[in-house]
C-alpha cells in the first residue's frame, strides 16, 4: 500500500475504482434490458455485437496513441463515452427504437478502442521504476474488488431503478473518471513516438514484433481461441438466469460477481506460485480452469452451484490473464506500449464477434446446457495446447524487428521519477543487460490480485467470461 504516497497514482487509483464500478452497471444493465424488452435471443445476441465488434478498431487506435499525449486522450474518449452514456440514458427511458441504442452502444464501444491502449501506455509514467510491479498488483486488486461491487449492486440497482438509469450512473462513472485525471501532472515528454516512415510503418513495426514472436503468436492463439468461446457468456448466463433459475436480475448481478471474487483469488494463488511455474504453464492452467468450470456450470440449474462455477471460471482467468499481463508489460518498451497494447488486444479480441454471432444463432437451437459444454470445451483445448514448450523470445524479437525502440536499457525519467525505456540511439548496443532478461513472473507484479479483465483502460488477453 506504500505505492499509494505517490499523488499521481492515487488519483488515478481511485479514479479507476469509480470507472470500473460504473463499467460493470452498464454491463448488467445492457443485456438484461434488451432481453427484458424484447424477449428475444436473436437481440440479445445483436447487443452482444454492438458490444464487441468495435474492440477490433484496437488493432490500429495504438498507432495514434503512440503520438498522443496519454492523459489528453483519456481525458477525451471519456468525456465523450460520459456524454454518449447520458444519449443512451435518455434513448432507453424514451423507449427508443432498439437499433438507435444499439448504434449508440456501438459508438461508445469505438470511443474505447482508443482509451484501452492509452490507459495501457500511461500507466507506468505514474510511478518509480522500481515500485512499478507493486502498483500494478495493486491497481488490479482494487479494480477486481470495484467490478465485484458494481457486478453486486448492479442487479440490485436494475431491479430498483431500472436499466436506463444504471446507463446514466456509468456515463457519470466516466466523467468522474476524466475529472480525476485533469488532477494529474505528468510530465510525457518524449512519451510519444513519431516515426519517419508514417503512421503505417509504425503499425508494421508493432505487427512485425507480434509476428515474430513465437511466444506471442502461441498465447494470441490460446486467447482468440478461449474468447472466441468465452464471448457469448454474459449473453448465455442472462438466459440461464431468466429461464432455468427462473431468476431476477438480483441473482444474476451475484453469479456474475463471482467471477470477480475468483478473479481476486486467482491473484493471490498467482503470486503464490509464480516464482515456481513458468509463464505458459500457468496460463495453460488457468485456461483448463476456466474451461472445465464453464462447462460445469451448465450442469446443473442451480443459484449455489452457478455462483460456485463462476467463481471457478474467475480464478482461472486470474491465473492466465494476470501472468499474461506482467510478462507483456514488463517486456515491451514504453515507446511501442500503445501500439502494442492496441494490436494484441484487437487480435486477441478478434473471435469475440464471430463466437457472439456463433453462439448467438446456437442459442436458439440447442439447449442451454449442451451450450455451456461446448463452451468450456474449447479454453480447456487452448490450455491443454499450451503444453508443449516455446522460447521467450519478446525482448529479442523487439530488438531485432523495431531498430527505432530498440531496447538498451530500462531507463528512468529523471525529471519525473517515473519508469520509461528510451529509445536507443543507432548502433547501440543488442538490447538487455542480462539482469533484465525475460524469466519468471514477477510475483510483486501479480500478487495482489488478477489482470484487469473488463477494464475500458488498459491492457487484456481474455474477455471477461461474464
Amino acid at each position: 500500500m506504500s505505492v499509494l504516497r505517490h499523488r499521481n497514482f492515487a488519483v488515478l487509483f481511485a479514479g479507476q475504482l469509480v470507472s470500473q464500478a460504473g463499467d460493470n452497471l452498464f454491463v448488467i444493465a445492457l443485456p438484461w434490458y434488451v432481453y427484458t424488452r424484447t424477449g428475444s435471443k436473436a437481440a440479445l445476441a445483436l447487443a452482444g455485437l454492438a458490444a464487441t465488434l468495435p474492440r477490433l478498431a484496437g488493432l490500429v487506435t495504438g498507432v495514434w496513441v503512440d503520438r498522443w499525449p496519454k492523459r489528453r486522450t483519456m481525458i477525451a474518449a471519456d468525456v465523450l463515452r460520459g456524454l454518449l452514456c447520458v444519449v443512451l440514458f435518455g434513448a432507453t427511458a424514451g423507449a427508443a427504437p432498439v437499433a438507435g441504442i444499439l448504434a449508440l452502444v456501438l459508438g461508445l464501444q469505438l470511443v474505447g478502442a482508443f482509451a484501452t491502449p492509452a490507459f495501457g501506455a500511461f500507466l507506468p509514467r505514474v510511478v518509480p521504476a522500481g515500485e512499478l510491479p507493486a502498483a500494478t498488483g495493486l491497481f488490479q486488486s482494487g479494480t477486481a474488488l470495484a467490478q465485484l461491487g458494481g457486478m453486486l449492486a448492479g442487479g440490485v440497482l436494475v431491479d430498483v431503478l431500472g436499466a436506463p438509469l444504471l446507463f446514466l450512473l456509468d456515463g457519470i462513472s466516466f466523467l468522474v473518471f476524466a475529472g480525476s485525471l485533469l488532477f494529474l501532472r505528468v510530465d510525457e515528454a518524449g512519451g510519444t513516438a513519431r516515426g519517419a516512415g508514417g503512421l503505417l510503418a509504425e503499425w508494421l513495426e508493432g505487427f512485425g514484433v507480434v509476428a515474430r514472436s513465437r511466444m506471442v503468436r502461441r498465447f494470441l492463439l490460446a486467447a482468440m481461441v478461449s474468447n472466441f468461446a468465452l464471448a457469448p457468456t454474459d449473453l448465455l448466463l442472462t438466459a440461464w438466469v431468466r429461464g432455468p433459475l427462473h431468476g431476477s436480475a438480483s441473482l444474476l448481478g451475484v453469479m456474475s460477481g463471482g467471477f470477480f471474487a475468483g478473479m481476486m483469488a486467482g491473484g493471490v494463488l498467482l503470486g503464490r506460485l509464480a516464482r515456481r511455474r513458468s509463464t505458459r504453464s500457468l496460463v495453460a492452467a488457468g485456461l483448463l480452469a476456466v474451461g472445465v468450470f464453464s462447462a460445469a456450470l451448465g450442469a446443473w440449474a442451480d443459484a449455489v452451484w452457478g455462483t460456485g462455477a463462476t467463481v471457478g471460471v474467475g480464478v482461472g482467468a486470474g491465473l492466465a490473464s494476470g501472468a499474461l499481463s506482467a510478462w507483456f508489460l514488463r517486456a515491451v518498451p514504453q515507446a511501442m506500449l500503445g501500439r502494442m497494447t492496441g494490436i494484441v488486444n484487437g487480435l486477441s479480441t478478434a473471435m469475440v464477434p464471430l463466437g457472439v454471432a456463433v453462439f448467438g444463432a446456437l442459442m436458439v437451437r440447442l439447449p442451454l446446457p449442451l451450450l455451456w459444454l461446448v463452451l468450456g470445451a474449447i479454453p480447456a483445448a487452448a490450455g491443454l495446447g499450451l503444453v508443449a514448450p516455446v522460447e521467450d523470445d519478446l525482448e529479442r524479437v523487439v530488438n531485432s524487428q523495431a531498430p527505432g525502440v530498440r531496447l538498451a536499457a530500462l531507463g528512468r525519467s529523471r525529471r519525473n521519477g517515473t519508469s520509461s525505456w528510451r529509445p536507443a540511439p543507432d548502433g547501440a548496443g543488442p538490447g538487455l543487460p542480462a539482469a533484465d532478461a525475460a524469466g519468471p513472473v514477477p510475483t510483486r507484479a501479480v500478487r495482489s490480485g488478477a489482470a484487469d479483465l473488463r477494464a475500458r483502460h488498459g491492457f487484456l488477453w481474455l474477455r471477461p467470461p461474464c
